[in-house]
């Protein structure tokens, strides 16, 4: 009887556990924003893609914390999801990546295919307790191969 009384109660506390670090498991250390927004390419709504914004590391700080990600639908337009959808992207500054379409059937006309485009000039700065819009809009020559040297680079 006492062994099966001590069983019961090291299962509950193994449970009680294992229910706290599930329920963490979705929650930032870091301060979170909403963001949402629509890429562009020569005015155009760029689909099928996907965004990712990639926190800098704060001074003095080792850690920058998740990226978010997003997919762009049929006009373009995103919302970030970090640790649970639609949950934001953490406070502070983004270097912005685009990711292309796994089928490139899914781009509209006249845009190259592309693996990865890093968007280059400014990073994207996430405000706390405000829904932060942010619009992209690139070049189509943003998307073109680089070259160096007259090799064509992996994107």
């Amino acid at each position: 009887m006492l062994r099966s009384s001590l069983a019961l109660c090291g299962v509950r506390v193994m449970c009680v556990f294992v229910l706290a670090a599930v329920a963490g498991c979705n929650r930032s250390p870091y301060e979170m924003a909403q963001v949402h927004g629509v890429v562009t390419v020569d005015g155009k709504p760029l689909p099928a893609c996907q965004v990712m914004f990639a926190p800098r590391a704060k001074d003095g700080a080792i850690e920058s914390g998740k990226p978010a990600i997003g997919w762009l639908d049929e006009q373009g337009r995103f919302k970030l999801s970090t640790y649970s959808d639609g949950d934001g992207a953490v406070v502070g500054e983004h270097l912005v990546t685009l990711y292309g379409p796994a089928n490139t059937a899914d781009l509209p006309a006249g845009i190259p295919k592309f693996k990865r485009v890093a968007i280059q000039g400014k990073a994207i700065q996430v405000e706390a307790g405000k829904d932060n819009e942010v619009k992209i809009d690139l070049a189509l020559k943003d998307l073109q191969p680089r070259t160096f040297q007259g090799r064509k680079l992996k994107q």
